[in-house]
């Protein structure tokens, strides 16, 4: 079964491939206006993603209920994925053998997407840090997702691949929104 990030991936390349494969006709610049107020989102969500990275970190206890590995021949690289009761997320290999399943736990995890940042056992003052560099990815992330901004502020119609392009970012910023909220 694959895991639902996976989906996720194929769902966006699927549907960014058909969006920039409209031709059927469509006068995208036509719509300029609309895809401009549109933009709105990605902004917002990058705003999200960076700010998040700024905002103090919420604690949860809970346990942990399974631990797996996924070995990926195509990069060479091993995941090593902790699910806790109500969270799961990737660590390092320390990380990953230092805890057994059914430990209580600590957790640190950011505000919107829940990211792990640190874990502690329950009666330990030991902090690991996950150091999984997903940091980095959320603030590229959001980076990206602000250059609607420079759509937005341009006072002609967009282009036809700038619609096409502006399009693609709302649709994925849509559906991680939708994760966020949720």
């Amino acid at each position: 079964m694959k895991h639902i990030h996976e989906i996720y991936v194929q769902l966006y390349i699927y549907l960014c491939y058909q969006i920039l494969n409209i031709d059927m006709g469509l006068n995208l610049p036509k719509y300029s206006k609309l895809i401009k107020f549109l933009c709105l989102i990605p902004i917002l969500v990058g705003i999200m993603n960076i700010t998040e990275n700024f905002l103090p970190t919420k604690e949860i206890e809970t346990s942990i209920v399974s631990k797996n590995t996924n070995y990926r021949v195509k990069f060479d690289k091993t995941t090593y994925n902790i699910d806790f009761e109500d969270n799961n997320d990737q660590f390092t290999q320390e990380i990953y053998n230092e805890f057994n399943i059914s430990d209580k736990v600590v957790i640190n995890v950011t505000y919107f997407t829940e990211e792990t940042s640190s874990i502690r056992k329950l009666n330990s003052d030991k902090i690991f840090e996950n150091s999984t560099g997903e940091i980095y990815f959320r603030i590229l992330f959001g980076v990206v997702f602000l250059i609607p901004l420079f759509w937005v502020s341009k006072k002609q119609q967009l282009s036809a691949n700038q619609c096409k392009y502006a399009l693609i970012l709302i649709l994925i910023s849509a559906i991680s929104m939708i994760r966020l909220i949720f």
